[in-house]
């Protein structure tokens, strides 16, 4: 049961304060503590989340979903969870449609990494190649933009793949337990939490 197996931070507290990578309501997948969700038997990805908008009828996408642009998410701003220093920017990595031929050489697409101190890093992924709004050694506050979801890398559908880990370098990273402040958590202000499968969140607050 390699899944089910504790890593030193499964108990791990988050030294930062975060707010949601993203403005408005979204979904988390791929979310669950268990052996049914793909990131939880890879330390690297153990607490990562999978961010998509959903419709009424519980949709990531309008029409036949064949384009990009038919995906609710697709070119949305990823934002800063908090203050911190870009310190990765990979762009220029091609997307390639729903549900095609998935880039498994290049698994995160074009992504950003944020040094949030105290040793926690911030890793977006899947961005849309040529969009990125950072630098590597910009200093950037909570809420800033940084790039716009897209469908780069191993992905099937474009999604904000959003995890904190303890190192720059995904291949090199242990991932932590995540836990949001100020949100409204399935139509609940809540101070503090932790997300899990299905669970639809936004900021409680305007950004800056």
């Amino acid at each position: 049961m390699l899944a089910l197996m504790l890593t030193k931070f499964d108990e791990y507290s988050l030294k930062n304060k975060l707010s949601p990578p993203f403005t408005g309501v979204w979904k988390a997948l791929n979310a669950a503590r268990s052996a049914t969700n793909p990131h939880f038997a890879n330390p690297n990805q153990r607490f990562a989340v999978d961010w998509v908008k959903v419709d009424a009828n519980n949709n990531t996408y309008k029409g036949e979903g064949k384009q990009l642009e038919d995906y609710y998410c697709y070119g949305e701003d990823v934002l800063a969870v908090a203050d911190g220093i870009v310190v990765i920017v990979v762009d220029g990595v091609l997307e390639h449609t729903p549900f095609g031929i998935r880039d498994r050489y290049n698994v995160p697409g074009n992504h950003v990494v944020l040094d949030l101190g105290q040793g926690e890093f911030a890793f977006y992924a899947h961005m849309i190649p040529g969009h990125m709004k950072v630098k590597v050694g910009d200093c950037v506050y909570g809420g800033r933009p940084l790039a716009r979801v897209g469908n780069s890398g191993n992905s099937s559908e474009p999604h904000l793949h959003f995890q904190i880990m303890d190192r720059a370098r995904l291949i090199e990273a242990a991932s932590m337990p995540i836990r949001y402040s100020d949100i409204i958590l399935n139509g609940k202000l809540t101070a503090s939490a932790q997300i899990s499968e299905g669970d639809l969140i936004s900021a409680a607050t305007l950004r800056r």
